[in-house]
């Protein structure tokens, strides 16, 4: 597995490849006009005898989805801790304690506007991604939210 890995790792770094173009944003900052396909994701998630989750996909869309599936399953009370703390929320949770660490994290990280237009300025292939991963993420989600929970994860 580690020459695998290591083999992967490899190739990913030596050769120009499409997925170092999709890890990049787009660099003159100018939003992009992206049509996300949104249908029903056609997935396939299994996991081995060790719990690790591994994933079939037709398109970049449906393996956001997946990723966001799986990763909701095995560490939804670890995602919202770190939104919650990236937001500057995490007193909602954590206690008065740290309402001083809030403080600091909305005056130096990004607002939602500055976050919404980092995430336009990325390619369309990666916003697909991301797109789908948060809609895997709210999957798993809505069956196990109160009833009166109307929000979702924000995309």
């Amino acid at each position: 597995m580690t020459r695998h890995l290591a083999a992967l790792l490899a190739l990913a770094v030596v050769a120009p490849s499409p997925a170092r173009a999709l890890c990049t944003a787009n660099t003159t900052g100018t939003p992009q006009s992206c049509v996300i396909q949104t249908g029903r994701p056609h997935v396939r998630l299994t996991r081995d005898e060790f719990g690790v989750p591994h994933l079939r996909a037709h398109t970049l869309y449906d393996v956001g989805y997946g990723t966001g599936l799986a990763q909701a399953q095995d560490r939804l009370f670890q995602m919202e801790f770190v939104r919650k703390s990236a937001t500057g929320n995490l007193a909602e949770v954590a206690g008065r304690d740290f309402l001083s660490d809030d403080e600091d994290t909305r005056r130096q990280f990004h607002s939602e506007e500055e976050r919404q237009f980092l995430y336009s300025t990325l390619s369309c292939e990666l916003q697909t991604v991301v797109q789908g991963f948060v809609d895997g993420v709210n999957a798993w989600i809505a069956p196990i939210a109160p009833p009166s929970c109307s929000r979702t994860t924000p995309t």
